[in-house]
């Protein structure tokens, strides 16, 4: 991220310009249904990739119904990655067409591409 990052206390409300983040309470499968759920995305990309060696899916799509971290009207561009049956996202959230978001997702690609796993 350009700008400085302050980590609340809360971990949860943290917010930068790119994230990579997991949520081991859900399945791959639940996270990509609710990633291009139609009534509450309008999907712009639905391509099946691999991302550190892992099925993954790239999304684009933009909240129609505003949920916390993406507020109606927000575009999140990320790839959404099965981690063992879990998901993790490599994702920046923005407006569509802006200079910022369209940056900011090559570094999510960039990120996407040159990162690897080590056991």
């Amino acid at each position: 991220d350009p700008a400085p990052i302050t980590v609340p206390a809360d971990l949860a409300t943290l917010t930068t310009a790119v994230m990579i983040k997991s949520n081991p309470g859900v399945t791959y499968q639940a996270a990509l249904s609710a990633a291009t759920n139609p009534t509450a995305w309008n999907v712009l990309r639905n391509e099946p990739v691999t991302v550190l060696g892992l099925p993954a899916t790239l999304i684009e799509a933009t909240s129609s119904a505003g949920t916390p971290g993406y507020p109606a009207g927000s575009t999140r561009y990320g790839y959404l990655i099965d981690v063992i049956g879990a998901p993790a996202w490599i994702e920046t959230v923005g407006t569509l067409g802006d200079a910022t978001y369209t940056a900011n997702t090559s570094v999510v690609d960039l990120i996407a591409a040159e990162s690897t796993i080590a056991p």
